[in-house]
């Protein structure tokens, strides 16, 4: 799952970084970090604790897909429109 969060948080942070400062409180330090540091900040932030003090990360990333299916980010879109590419002369 951690994996799956980490692709989908690179993603929303390329396309929507405003949208995943404003849902996980994040600050611009914080979201230019790589995925599983950006998950663990996020994890951090909501008080996603193991004993220990250590972040539980398994936890993060199901709050971040779960929260991305619910529409929690707003109406997101992942998909860009195909390049076309120029079409081969005869």
């Amino acid at each position: 799952m951690e994996e799956i969060a980490g692709e989908l948080l690179c993603e929303v942070k390329q396309l929507y970084p405003k949208r995943l400062q404003e849902r996980y409180k994040l600050t611009e330090e914080q979201l230019q970090k790589e995925r599983y540091d950006l998950l663990a900040e996020i994890g951090k932030n909501r008080g996603m604790r193991i004993s220990g003090g250590e972040v539980d990360l398994e936890r993060a990333a199901i709050t971040v897909v779960d929260e991305f299916r619910a529409s929690k980010l707003g109406s997101l879109s992942l998909e860009r429109p195909a390049q076309s590419e120029p079409e081969a002369e005869a």
